[in-house]
């Protein structure tokens, strides 16, 4: 009777065992497929940003105006429609005019303290925005070169001028 016993405890020990590897097979079977989806979406991400940051890209270009500086959020951004949000950190109002130009940002022709405006491809401006205040602007840009600028008096001439591209 004890063999019958033993028989019986080494065949339960034997199914205990053998649903243990049936069970640790499936999950590892389930582990290496979630690793795969995890690898495969890590890869499309990685694609995404080598792709010229379109997310990063897709948004507003905030523009940060102070006296007396503009900041672009970003230094380029793809051809196409474009927003950008001038906000105006200072104390007195500003604008932000878009210029495309491959000239140097420094380099515009100036007379009575503004940027001269005749002969530039002005592409959009903004009003004058207080200080505290934002205003959008959205306008159609082609590949090229860029230049941001404040054009109140005096404005652009104390350094509120940036390149900015369009790939």
């Amino acid at each position: 009777m004890k063999s019958r016993w033993s028989r019986l405890a080494l065949l339960l020990a034997l199914g205990a065992l053998s649903l243990s590897l049936l069970a640790a097979c499936s999950s590892s079977d389930d582990e290496g497929a979630a690793e795969e989806e995890a690898t495969t979406a890590a890869a499309e991400a990685s694609e995404t940003a080598a792709s010229g940051e379109a997310e990063e890209m897709a948004g507003p270009v905030v523009v940060e105006a102070t006296e007396f500086a503009l900041a672009p959020s970003v230094e380029k951004t793809a051809a196409g429609e474009v927003t950008f949000t001038l906000d105006n950190k200072g104390a007195i109002p500003h604008e932000l005019v878009v210029i495309r130009s491959d000239a140097a940002p420094d380099s515009l022709e100036t007379a009575q303290g503004i940027a001269v405006e005749d002969g530039l491809d002005i592409v959009g401006r903004t009003s004058q925005v207080a200080g505290g205040a934002t205003e959008d602007l959205t306008v159609n840009l082609e590949a090229g070169n860029y230049i941001l600028i404040c054009n109140i008096p005096a404005h652009y001439e104390t350094g509120m001028r940036v390149g900015f591209t369009v790939e």
